[in-house]
């Protein structure tokens, strides 16, 4: 495989969705730094007990919710099986965590697009997987060569069938 100047760059790529075109760019460090915290935010909403838990139980599970949710992150050896890793893979398996990371792709280009409007814009999508292509898509330069060649010879790559959904 080659890499061209585009590639080497991370040069916006296009994505079409509902008759307007998009520019994505690949994530980045600040990026994945942002995907990171939100996925902690997310862990900790999601441990933190409810109001009926009370006194010592109550602080426990905080202190639990807290300690696992500062250890997670985005990226995670294979190998790691302890809560914080499994709690991470839930939530980045999720919609609302693919649709933020496709928005952060979209940002750079678009700042005038707020993560509220791109969760509405993004909505049909009820499928992770086919979320998770189009996020791939967009940051592999594997698939961005085969969506050029696809685009060339008139064929429609998932962009474009994004767009007539």
């Amino acid at each position: 495989m080659t890499t061209d100047i585009a590639q080497a760059t991370a040069a916006p790529r296009p994505f079409k969705m509902d008759g307007k075109t998009y520019l994505m760019t690949p994530m980045d460090f600040r990026s994945f730094g942002e995907l990171d915290n939100w996925i902690r935010v997310r862990g900790q909403e999601l441990l933190m007990p409810g109001p009926d838990v009370k006194g010592d139980d109550r602080r426990i599970a905080v202190e639990y919710a807290m300690r696992t949710a500062a250890q997670m992150k985005y990226a995670l050896s294979p190998a790691d099986f302890s809560d914080a890793a499994e709690m991470s893979r839930r939530i980045q398996a999720s919609i609302p965590c693919i649709t933020y990371m496709l928005w952060l792709t979209v940002r750079p280009e678009h700042d005038d697009v707020t993560l509220e409007e791109w969760t509405d814009a993004i909505g049909r999508y009820r499928d992770p997987g086919e979320l998770m292509e189009i996020f791939h898509s967009l940051n592999s330069p594997d698939d961005a060569e085969r969506s050029e060649k696809d685009s060339a010879e008139g064929n429609d790559d998932k962009a474009e069938e994004v767009s007539q959904s």
